[in-house]
């Protein structure tokens, strides 16, 4: 989600290039917001640059690149305290590799 898709949606103005980011009108204007269907990719700088990605109510997050994922079930563990990535290693593999590819398309992996 991002101010700028945000706002020209709002105006009723097109957006000619490719953003990664959505609009969330819908949720200022009603409270609701339907659920994106593309992933939602993250990057920070704390000690390490940290990556994270959400796909519904899945997320991953990694210090870096060499470092193992966590997986979080956020609709039943929003404060992230149980890491799945044992429990369910497939969905954390496929979130994993979206994220690598996503990375490398970006030019974001050393």
């Amino acid at each position: 989600m991002d101010i700028m898709p945000t706002m020209a949606d709002i105006c009723e103005v097109p957006i000619e290039s490719k953003l990664e980011s959505r609009s969330f009108k819908q949720q200022l204007l009603t409270g609701k917001q339907p659920a994106f269907d593309l992933p939602e990719h993250y990057m920070w700088f704390q000690k390490t640059t940290k990556q994270a990605m959400c796909l519904g109510d899945w997320k991953i997050i990694r210090d870096d690149i060499k470092s193992a994922a966590e997986l979080y079930d956020l609709k039943n563990d929003s404060l992230e305290a149980n890491n799945l990535a044992a429990k369910d290693p497939e969905r954390l593999k496929q979130m994993t590799d979206a994220m690598d590819a996503h990375l490398a398309a970006a030019k974001l992996i050393p």
